[in-house]
């Protein structure tokens, strides 16, 4: 993609589009000084061109606020019965952690699948210790990949 100057700073600096990111560009030395994540084209040309209103570039961000309360709550719920049970973050101590999460998000997940809503120790919905059983394993693997 080629190059394209959307703006000008007083100092001289050259506010560009290129490879889908906005980059700022020293025209003396002609090397970049800084660019961006990538923005969508309509997004630079906001940041340019719309005086008016506020610009927040988080096009290519996590988008957290698309995880609904139930989920939140859900797993908070499982979390909270697991405290009381256990202690406090004991989860992450667990030996052979990964093989015995994923035995428990099984467990959990083939007795909602036959047809059993609720846990008959925590009465809270299977899903939801599924979900905290898969949240353990996405910590524990990312954990052991670092």
């Amino acid at each position: 993609m080629k190059r394209k100057i959307i703006g000008l700073a007083t100092d001289g600096t050259q506010l560009v589009y290129e490879e889908g990111k906005v980059k700022f560009y020293d025209p003396e030395t002609k090397r970049e000084i800084y660019n961006t994540h990538t923005v969508p084209m309509e997004d630079a040309v906001a940041f340019t061109t719309n005086k008016d209103l506020g610009v927040k570039h988080d096009s290519g961000k996590l988008k957290l606020n698309l995880i609904s309360e139930p989920m939140i709550s859900g797993l908070g719920e499982v979390l909270t019965f697991g405290t009381n049970k256990y202690s406090e973050n004991s989860w992450q101590e667990v030996p052979n952690a990964v093989e015995r999460y994923k035995a428990a998000l099984l467990r959990h997940y083939t007795a909602w699948i036959g047809g059993e809503e609720l846990d008959v120790e925590s009465k809270l919905h299977h899903l939801k210790h599924v979900l905290c059983n898969a949240a353990f394993l996405v910590h524990l693997i990312k954990k052991k990949d670092e």
